[in-house]
């Protein structure tokens, strides 16, 4: 919630991505755009239809697994990846994926 505000107040579209409609509507009272519910489509497809084939500036992903691995497949080239207390089993990297990580403890 609170990285949907600051978002919001920075300028940013900010879409959500979950399987609950519900929560996603309840984030649009914080500055949510635009909510994708994952179904038969994968997420970062209906991202990219969403924005015209571009890809996104900013991911922040509370999650893991394959909800992270779909993050980063439309996450611009030089962009950022937050991760936030991730939760499900770690993703494998391969070095040519990743040029810095910062970590925050």
């Amino acid at each position: 919630m609170a990285a949907v505000q600051l978002a919001s107040r920075m300028g940013a579209r900010v879409i959500g991505i979950g399987t609950r409609p519900e929560s996603l509507e309840k984030l649009r009272e914080f500055g949510l755009n635009d909510a994708i519910v994952v179904g038969d489509k994968q997420a970062g497809e209906q991202v990219r239809e969403l924005l015209g084939g571009n890809k996104v500036d900013l991911l922040i992903d509370t999650i893991g697994g394959a909800a992270l691995s779909d993050g980063i497949e439309v996450l611009k080239d030089g962009g950022s990846a937050v991760l936030i207390g991730i939760l499900a089993d770690v993703i494998r990297w391969s070095m040519r994926n990743i040029c810095c990580c910062t970590v925050l403890r």
